[in-house]
């Protein structure tokens, strides 16, 4: 959640090359260390990216995170995922808007989280969403998702690693 809330509106490099110190700023991510001190981690968030709201995102993230068990956590993710064929989960509309209740996360940035935790979904983000159009898919959230399918049957690649390359080249 940290890595899409920090990357909206981030170039990828800037994102990277500030992640170290991040990392440290909050703790190793660990959400119990985070609630314990929540105004150190502020503060030294605020050093390395003067971007409050982000800070606070992460934070609150992290407390909702560590008011329940992960088994809780997961269990939640998984009943809202739909399933394909093969028994793998993907993304659904209740998946999106349950992170979407998350702090700074609305329905892209609730795509590229669900992708990074292994559901299968694409983040329709406007580089992805100009790459289908060029392709002769529909400038939307539809048309991505018929462009990754499309790569899917031309290359047996998961719905996530077609995301990656796509957003990558």
């Amino acid at each position: 959640c940290a890595w899409a809330i920090y990357g909206a509106g981030f170039r990828y490099t800037t994102l990277k090359n500030k992640w170290c110190s991040r990392d440290v700023a909050f703790l190793e991510f660990d959400a119990k260390k985070i609630v314990e001190r929540p105004r150190t981690v502020e503060q030294q968030a605020l050093k390395v990216s003067a971007n409050q709201r982000k800070a606070e995102a992460v934070i609150k993230t992290a407390g909702r995170l560590d008011s329940q068990e992960w088994r809780s956590v997961r269990s939640t993710l998984l009943g809202l995922s739909t399933w394909d064929t093969q028994n793998n989960p993907c993304v659904s509309r209740a998946l999106l808007d349950y992170f979407d209740l998350y702090p700074q996360v609305g329905c892209i940035l609730a795509s590229f989280i669900a992708k990074n935790i292994g559901v299968a979904s694409i983040k329709p983000d406007i580089h992805l969403v100009r790459l289908a159009e060029w392709l002769g898919h529909a400038p939307n959230e539809s048309g991505v998702w018929d462009m990754a399918r499309a790569f899917q049957v031309e290359t047996g690649e998961n719905i996530q690693t077609i995301d990656t390359i796509l957003w990558h080249w």
